[in-house]
């Protein structure tokens, strides 16, 4: 009895010591140190301390801190209690101790949690494609599962056993794989499996044998396609669609096919006027005659043809107010480009053109109105009619005959507009000599 006593405290004390080792970090020294230094930025206020411990520690859980370091905040728990009791107690000492190790703890969990993220990109990447399927709700148990893994790994990170932990990393990976391959299979591919099992056991496979195999085989294709490109999730989505709706179609079959077998003659013909009333109600918004004194089939193709000419009709309608709307529009938008092309052509074009011999101005004249001259303050002479010099920044001169061309022009009354002059009335300007025959300047 002694002896069994005492196997059993070993054991017990065994197992206590394994569980406080597990939840030990590997700079757990560090962590202590930093926690007492921390302490003494507080000055005793303990109270503050507490309010800045709770709050960091709320701000690391929603930040999902117990996943990337569940021995940081397993302890920084631990420690958040305590203080908190030690400052109900009015041990004001014990509690600003406490809570200066959450705070540690918790910076501590942060560096952690971006050593977790470089080692272990592909299992996160890989968790935040399940997280999209909602596989967590797909299945839960798989998934929590799967995740108890990875903490088990992010622990032997923490504890500082990170070669143990890269050795398991490529196991989990191919584990969470195939609870990917397997939540789209439960998406995509259970729901056509259920209906045909469904069907079978309605005897879908007696009542309606051909529908049945075609089902049957649609589901196998299916999963066998799901199977083997589970990563392209429009095939995937479409292989699941087909094989559904074939077992849809050999369950409902064979349920009709299976009244029609139990029918006896006056039951037969209510279901033949049931299925006209049917019919009827298909021709009613396709303003069809009365199709009921034909067969079944005949019905039903005499709507098809009505169905068919309606449409061709209403497309025809379509697209010509189509065609219509596309040509207003292409109104509309022609001028813009016109406009577009024509605009900076405009602006660029200031060339003068005289009677006879048109240069090309750089820059606009001196424009004189018809009757009322303006007179211009500073202005060359005029040339008289045998010898003409060529006068520097002057308004471009031409006699009849011969007239010499200057480059520039001074005095600008009005802008961008060329010199008009006529014959008979010639500008009076000051401090001009003229000769009796002067010549008129355009």
């Amino acid at each position: 009895m002694l002896r069994t006593i005492l196997a059993l405290i070993f054991i017990s004390s065994s197992v206590l010591s394994t569980g406080c080792a597990n939840k030990t970090i590997a700079n757990q020294a560090q962590v202590e140190q930093s926690a007492l230094e921390q302490a003494k930025e507080f000055s005793g206020d303990s109270e503050r301390a507490l309010a800045e411990a709770e709050s960091k520690y709320d701000a690391a859980l929603k930040a999902d801190m117990k996943f990337y370091a569940p021995l940081h905040v397993e302890q920084a728990k631990e420690a958040l209690k305590l203080a908190q009791t030690k400052e109900l107690n009015a041990d004001k000492t014990a509690s600003l101790n406490a809570s200066a190790k959450v705070l540690t703890l918790l910076n501590s969990a942060e560096i952690n949690k971006k050593k977790v993220e470089t080692l272990l990109a592909p299992l996160l990447a890989q968790k935040e494609v399940l997280e999209k399927l909602k596989t967590p709700r797909i299945l839960s148990k798989e998934f929590k599962t799967q995740m108890d893994n990875m903490k088990d790994v992010i622990k032997e990170i923490e504890a500082g056993k990170e070669a143990d932990a890269l050795s398991k990393s490529d196991a989990i990976l191919a584990d969470l794989e195939a609870l990917e391959l397997n939540t789209l299979l439960a998406i995509h591919w259970k729901p056509a499996q259920k209906t045909l099992l469904k069907a079978e056991k309605e005897n879908a496979d007696d009542n309606a044998p051909k529908s049945f195999l075609v089902a049957v085989e649609a589901v196998q294709n299916a999963e066998h396609l799901i199977r083997t490109d589970y990563k392209d999730r429009p095939q995937v989505e479409q292989y699941g669609h087909t094989a559904l709706r074939a077992a849809q179609h050999a369950l409902y079959t064979a349920r009709d096919a299976e009244r029609l077998v139990r029918l006896n003659e006056k039951q037969a013909e209510a279901a033949v006027l049931r299925y006209q009333v049917l019919i009827a109600k298909i021709g009613k918004p396709l303003n069809s005659k009365d199709v009921s004194h034909m067969a079944l089939g005949d019905q039903v193709n005499a709507l098809a043809q009505i169905a068919e000419t309606q449409e061709r009709r209403l497309s025809a309608t379509f697209k010509k107010q189509i065609a219509k709307l596309e040509a207003e529009l292409n109104k509309q938008q022609a001028p813009a480009i016109v406009e577009e092309k024509e605009a900076p052509v405009a602006e660029k074009a200031p060339a003068i053109i005289e009677e006879k011999e048109a240069p090309v101005a750089e820059e606009a004249p001196a424009i004189v109105e018809e009757k009322e001259v303006p007179l211009a303050e500073e202005t060359p002479a005029i040339v008289e009619e045998k010898e003409v010099p060529v006068i520097e920044e002057a308004p471009e001169a031409v006699e009849e005959k011969e007239a010499p061309v200057t480059e520039e022009a001074p005095a600008i009354v009005e802008e961008e507009a060329p010199a008009i002059v006529e014959e008979k009335e010639a500008p009076v300007i000051e401090e001009i000599s003229i000769t009796e025959e002067a010549p008129a300047t355009e």
